[in-house]
């Protein structure tokens, strides 16, 4: 691709980045399916005197299993090559995926840097509570092929050996504070050949039959019927419509609980248990997509400090999530995680000595 397209494509990907539900960037796995059958079958019921109030609407429990968030999607090089072929590297992490959800992601990205859809058909997609796949006899998105689909880490063991050996860039931020965690020259040395192995795998995959006739044939023929983003954005306009008042009243009672524990808070520092109450809802998510970190203890600290500059009047507490992120950049990441972590640290000692006493 050439530099634009590049730059088109990182900016398709990062609108995944977030809290969202994936419902029109999967494949319908077991679960979705026994949920459209039980919608189903309900309807074919509709006429027999049932109390159903316990089932959740199925459109609800539809978004509440593909509901998760991505916190960070982007490329990570575009310069990247392997065995001597150019290659994209993408980098996605988040907190759970669906079935086939960085596929379709990748997929979307792709169309939007082709020009095939724009970057409103993805978005909208994104935030529509309802499945438009079957609304369709086309595919709204390509779907990219398995292969170049690589787990780095799951993260669920103590020490990542997995990520620190398929991720260089991962082994070298735990080699650096505050992780510290080193490793031999041997060990670095048998990692970065097994990367390389990995990724000659991977560039192989895509010579496969699957793979070439998905790069060779599929991507250049992908077309989107013209009705279909005319559709789809009139169907947006009018969740927009009718979300309206609901997003209003949303904002007007986390307005209002920023505003009592803003206020309750004022004497002292922010507990442990409200804090995050003193910052928009979903900010978390924001802030590691903004800083490009993981969730953990660093970003705990961010919000602490950013909680106690919100005590002291540096910052309003209605501020919105783009206006913290501004000023935490301007006050200095790296201080507010300082303050935050000090702030903790106080807590813990005079927990644990009141707890002596």
């Amino acid at each position: 691709m050439a530099n634009l397209c590049v730059d088109s494509f990182d900016d398709a990907l990062q609108q995944f980045e977030g809290t969202h539900s994936f419902l029109n960037f999967c494949k319908a796995p077991p679960v979705l399916k026994r949920i459209t059958a039980g919608a189903a079958g309900a309807l074919q019921s509709e006429g027999e005197d049932q109390d159903q109030s316990d089932r959740p609407p199925p459109d609800a429990a539809l978004l509440q299993a593909t509901r998760s968030s991505v916190y960070s999607c982007r490329v990570a090089d575009s310069n990247h090559v392997v065995a001597g072929t150019p290659c994209i590297r993408v980098e996605v992490v988040g907190q759970s995926f669906v079935y086939n959800q960085i596929r379709l992601m990748v997929g979307a990205a792709w169309a939007v840097a082709d020009g095939t859809v724009s970057h409103e058909l993805v978005s909208q997609a994104l935030e529509l509570p309802e499945r438009l796949a079957h609304q369709f006899r086309q595919a709204l998105f390509p779907l990219a092929p398995a292969c170049g689909l690589l787990l780095v880490d799951a993260g669920f063991d103590r020490f990542p050996v997995n990520s620190i050996a398929t991720d260089a860039q991962r082994a070298q931020d735990l080699a650096t504070p505050p992780k510290y965690i080193l490793l031999s020259p041997e060990a670095a040395e048998d990692n970065a050949r097994w990367r390389l192995r990995l990724q000659e795998h991977v560039v192989d995959a895509w010579t496969a039959p699957a793979a070439a006739e998905f790069s060779q044939r599929f991507l250049p023929n992908f077309k989107v019927d013209p009705a279909v983003p005319a559709y789809v954005a009139s169907r947006w306009a009018a969740f927009r419509r009718d979300d309206a008042h609901k997003r209003a009243d949303r904002a007007r009672r986390e307005e209002e609980i920023r505003e009592r524990h803003a206020a309750t808070q004022s004497d002292g520092p922010a507990t442990a248990r409200t804090y995050r109450s003193l910052l928009p809802q979903g900010f978390s998510t924001a802030a590691v997509a903004y800083f490009r970190t993981v969730p953990g203890q660093r970003i705990a600290d961010l919000q602490r400090g950013l909680s106690l500059c919100i005590q002291e009047g540096q910052i309003p507490h209605t501020a919105t999530t783009k206006e913290l992120l501004d000023f935490a950049s301007t006050y200095g990441e790296g201080e507010l995680i300082r303050r935050g972590s000090e702030e903790r640290l106080s807590r813990q000692g005079s927990k644990k000595q009141q707890q002596q006493q």
